[in-house]
C-alpha cells in the first residue's frame, strides 16, 4: 500500500495559492509597518548597542573622569589668597595644580598656551577697583580689555563661570584688563587687573575667575598690602 502524503490543501486554496500566502505572511512579519518583529539582524544589532552602552555605564560608576584643574595666579605673593578665598568663600582646591605665570600678556600666552582648553581653570589674584572696598572678594562675570584713550570693536570674553553661591560680601562684576597699573578711572563698580582677559581670549571653556580688591588705584596701597609683591 501506498503511503498518502501529509500535506494537504484547504478546500478553498489551490497549493499555488498557498505558497504565495505564506511568502507574505513571512515578509509581512518582518515589516514594521503593517505591525510585524524587527529582523532578527537587526534585534542583533540593537542587543549589541545596548549591551556596549551597559559596560559602559558600568566604567563610569568604578572610575571617576575628572578634567584637570589648574589654579593661575601672577605672582607667588597671591599665594597667601588660596588659604583666604578658604576661609572666607569656602573654595577648597586642594586637587588642582598651581601655575605662576608672571604678570601681562606674553607671560599668560608663553605659560598657558599648551593647556588643554577643556581644562577648569581658577585665577585667583589681586585687583584693583575704583569704588570697593579694600578686602572685597569679587568673583568676575565677563574680561575686557581696559584702553580709555583709544576705541575699537572687539568681542566681550563672557566665557566665564561664576562658581560661588550668592552670598552677603561678594561682588560679582567686570574686570578690566590692563597692560599697566591703572591709576585713575571713571569706571565704577568693576575691578582692574593685568591677566584675565588674555587668559579667556585663549578661549577656556571652564574659566573661574576670583578677585581679591588690594588698592583703590593706588600702587603704594597695593605695595603695602602685598608686602612688595610686583
Amino acid at each position: 500500500m501506498s503511503k498518502k502524503s501529509s500535506t494537504f490543501a484547504l478546500p478553498f486554496e489551490k497549493s499555488g495559492d498557498l505558497s504565495r500566502s505564506r511568502a507574505v505572511v513571512a515578509r509581512q512579519a518582518h515589516n514594521l509597518k503593517v505591525g510585524g518583529s524587527i529582523p532578527p539582524s537587526a534585534t542583533r544589532k540593537i542587543s549589541c548597542t545596548l549591551a556596549y552602552m551597559r559596560f559602559f555605564l558600568y566604567l563610569c560608576s568604578k572610575f571617576h573622569f575628572t578634567m584637570a584643574k589648574y589654579i593661575i595666579m601672577a605672582e607667588e605673593g597671591e599665594h597667601v589668597l588660596l588659604e583666604q578665598a578658604r576661609e572666607a568663600l569656602g573654595l577648597e582646591l586642594s586637587d588642582a595644580t598651581l601655575i605662576y605665570t608672571g604678570v601681562g600678556a606674553i607671560n599668560i600666552i608663553r605659560s598657558l598656551q599648551n593647556l588643554d582648553r577643556e581644562a577648569e581653570l581658577y585665577n585667583i589674584g589681586y585687583a584693583g577697583s575704583a569704588n570697593f572696598d579694600l578686602g572685597t572678594w569679587v568673583e568676575v562675570t565677563e574680561a575686557r580689555l581696559n584702553h580709555p584713550n583709544v576705541t575699537y570693536k572687539e568681542p566681550v570674553l563672557d566665557n566665564l563661570s561664576p562658581t560661588l553661591p550668592s552670598r552677603e560680601g561678594v561682588k560679582r562684576a567686570i574686570c578690566y584688563t590692563n597692560t599697566d597699573f591703572v591709576l585713575a578711572s571713571d569706571y565704577k563698580d568693576c575691578v582692574f587687573d593685568m591677566e584675565l582677559a588674555f587668559i579667556a581670549a585663549l578661549g577656556f571653556k571652564h574659566l573661574h575667575s576670583l578677585k581679591y580688591v588690594s588698592d583703590n588705584l593706588s600702587l603704594h596701597a597695593y605695595h603695602e598690602l602685598t608686602n612688595g609683591v610686583e
